[in-house]
């Protein structure tokens, strides 16, 4: 399976936006018994964030 989340509007990302993405694809992988999540560190690049900083949002 597959599962996409959206991070907001450009101009509105941040760090809470990393969050809320994770929270929210956590809670769905949770509620679908996946054994398995994986994903990228969002923001690190072209979002404008910092590594750590995108990193520690993610997790």
């Amino acid at each position: 399976r597959v599962l996409l989340v959206g991070l907001g509007e450009r101009e509105r990302f941040g760090t809470e936006a990393v969050r809320r993405a994770a929270a929210a694809a956590a809670a769905r992988a949770r509620e679908l018994s996946a054994s398995h999540l994986a994903t990228i560190v969002h923001g690190g690049g072209a979002g404008g964030l910092s590594p750590a900083s995108a990193a520690q949002a993610t997790v």
